[in-house]
């Protein structure tokens, strides 16, 4: 049973490390999605609730439930362009990985798209005590690799797929712009920032959705739900699933200097609360629960950190 001291530790360590360490200032360039046109997005979302998912993407052990590796592979399926590409931001075993490819493979227009993979698949890749005997075999060595695991579910899809170990902070980025952003990586706000300047930054105004696994799973990723808050004015939420991933559409270009800013290390404890329960207040019964648990589970965490 993963207990939530446990999870907590991953959840500060999964690409970091501790609390207190924060990625350096990085030159991130232009964004391939700034100042271009692009192609106007089709339905804001595809129904996918119906969707029946390959036997293939079972192979991966994974926390996902299926409406969410459902809404992933009609995304690919049916929502994609080839105007751009995927990121599958914290992959971990190939959960997300998986209907990503099948349904990119089912695609129309597939046969269309560049001869070269389209979906950019991080994760650090390494065993954390909490996995040992949920997802690896007891006895497994703390901090080996699983990159091999991954592969092994993933084969066949190697055609689409480019995968990057390691820090994602140090990890190339998509010269495309990204038409899809699921995002399960996001485990500290240094991160969250990261991502916020590296991939939200690759976004197209008016098509891109992104997916934020982690927004209706449990109460200790509260700064997502802030991010989105935060940035409101940008996106709009679209679909959910009962529990973990809200999708959400890029709706208008964020602008560079506001994607530049260390935005959630500039907000005071009280700007954080206020966001937290705007982001609560568009929920209703158990899913803002969740995320006042969340608001409430960062306050503490934030107290701990003597945040402003």
């Amino acid at each position: 049973m993963v207990t939530q001291a446990s999870f907590f530790t991953r959840l500060k360590s999964k690409f970091l490390g501790a609390v207190n360490d924060a990625p350096t200032k990085l030159d991130l360039g232009t964004a391939p999605s700034q100042g271009r046109q692009f192609t106007p997005s089709p339905d804001p979302m595809p129904a996918w609730r119906d969707t029946d998912l390959p036997a293939e993407i079972g192979k991966a052990q994974t926390m996902m439930v299926k409406e969410e590796q459902q809404i992933l592979f009609t995304l690919a399926q049916s929502y994609f362009t080839g105007q751009g590409c995927i990121v599958d931001a914290g992959c971990f075993l190939g959960g997300s990985t998986l209907p990503l490819a099948h349904g990119l493979k089912a695609n129309a227009r597939f046969g269309e798209f560049d001869k070269e993979p389209l979906i950019f698949s991080y994760d650090l890749f390494v065993v954390e005590p909490w996995t040992i005997g949920i997802y690896f075999e007891t006895g497994t060595p703390l901090d080996s690799s699983f990159l091999d695991v991954y592969e092994s579910n993933i084969e066949g899809q190697e055609d689409v797929v480019s995968v990057h170990a390691g820090d994602v902070t140090q990890a190339h980025l998509p010269e495309k712009p990204i038409e899809i952003l699921f995002i399960d990586l996001s485990k500290h706000w240094t991160i969250n920032n990261f991502v916020v300047q590296a991939f939200f930054s690759r976004l197209i105004p008016g098509h891109s959705m992104v997916i934020q696994q982690d927004y209706l799973y449990h109460e200790w990723n509260g700064w997502l739900p802030v991010t989105m808050e935060y940035f409101a004015d940008y996106f709009e939420l679209v679909d959910h699933a009962t529990v973990g991933s809200v999708v959400f559409r890029y709706i208008k270009e964020i602008p560079e200097a506001e994607l530049k800013r260390d935005f959630f290390a500039e907000l005071t404890k009280a700007e954080i609360h206020a966001l937290g329960t705007k982001a609560a207040m568009r929920w209703q019964n158990t899913q803002q629960t969740t995320l006042l648990a969340s608001r409430d589970h960062l306050a503490e965490v934030l107290a701990s950190q003597n945040w402003a």
